[in-house]
């Protein structure tokens, strides 16, 4: 059996990332509105609460972030 220390070097990454980040709230604007992201960001994904929310398929999302770490191959709006 072979010890994977790149897994465990991730799981201190996820525990240091999480203390970090820790009582901050990242959130997504929709049609103007603030909605809390729940969970990590994932590479393709992410979880948005929208309850109560008058949310639909095709509205417009906002996420601010680091246009660095971002593929090109997402369109960018500057603002």
């Amino acid at each position: 059996m072979s010890f994977d220390t790149f897994r465990f070097m991730d799981i201190l990454r996820y525990v240091f990332a999480d203390l970090k980040s820790f009582g901050k709230k990242i959130y997504v604007i929709i049609n103007g509105k603030k909605y809390p992201i729940i969970g990590r960001i994932s590479m393709h994904n992410i979880v948005v609460d929208v309850t109560g929310g008058d949310v639909k398929v095709d509205d417009f999302a906002e996420l601010e972030c680091n246009t660095i770490i971002i593929k090109n191959e997402i369109e960018r709006i500057y603002i």
